[in-house]
């Protein structure tokens, strides 16, 4: 059975977020449902082009999110970068062992926030796993 390791964000001290893998005296594997999640936002959050192991992998909305973003193309760019990490887990999932609990069945945009001034976006995503579980998940970032 693969395990991932946990990852989480944080708030640093300049009040922004962070992707960590916690603050514990050691890594945690996680499995099933969660591993499905990790590997998904992993991907998600993954600028394309910049895993030497795999230029493909990762999404044209990590790149966008550094840049200025124009809010009439937010919600294009997001659907587009929850294809691309859902089409790039389906073709891991097909050379790795994964269980179905951890394994992506489909993940749907549900909706995009942006906040007032255009500064900060929430991008909601539904992912359903092989097994048929079903978890909403919020990627929050702020837009310069």
């Amino acid at each position: 059975m693969p395990f991932d390791i946990h990852i989480e964000g944080v708030a640093n001290p300049q009040g922004s977020r962070a992707v960590t893998f916690g603050d514990y005296s050691g890594a945690v594997g996680v499995s099933g449902v969660q591993l499905m999640v990790n590997r998904f936002l992993k991907c998600f959050l993954t600028p394309k082009g910049s895993d030497i192991g795999d230029l493909d992998y990762g999404t044209s909305l990590a790149a966008a999110l550094g840049g200025n973003v124009d809010a009439r193309f937010a919600e294009q760019l997001a659907a587009t970068a929850v294809s691309e990490a859902e089409d790039k887990l389906r073709e891991y999932d097909i050379s790795e062992d994964f269980e179905p609990d951890a394994r992506l069945a489909k993940a749907q945009l549900q909706s995009i926030v942006l906040a007032v001034g255009n500064s900060q976006i929430d991008i909601y995503v539904r992912l359903y796993s092989a097994s048929g579980a079903v978890v909403d998940a919020l990627m929050s970032s702020k837009i310069r």
